[in-house]
């Protein structure tokens, strides 16, 4: 079996696990990324999510321009 498929086949068994209550065991999955050592989240439909905080994010932000350098990105 691929790594691929692996990793495809844990998600649907995390996605489609329920409990004896039939409510999803699980709200989403944690990873790390292929691309280096960046965690990533998936979060399953349904599951409740709140905002913590809104800002605006302009094109100058020091965090923006230093994720497109991470990535070889160009932001405009």
């Amino acid at each position: 079996m691929s790594a691929i498929r692996l990793t495809r086949d844990l998600a649907q068994w995390a996605y489609t696990a329920v409990g004896e209550d039939e409510r999803p065991n699980y709200s989403g999955i944690r990873y790390m990324s292929k691309q280096g050592e960046y965690e990533c989240w998936a979060v399953f439909e349904g599951t409740g999510v709140q905002k913590e905080s809104v800002r605006t994010i302009e094109w100058s932000d020091e965090d923006l321009q230093h994720v497109g350098r991470i990535f070889n990105l160009t932001v405009h």
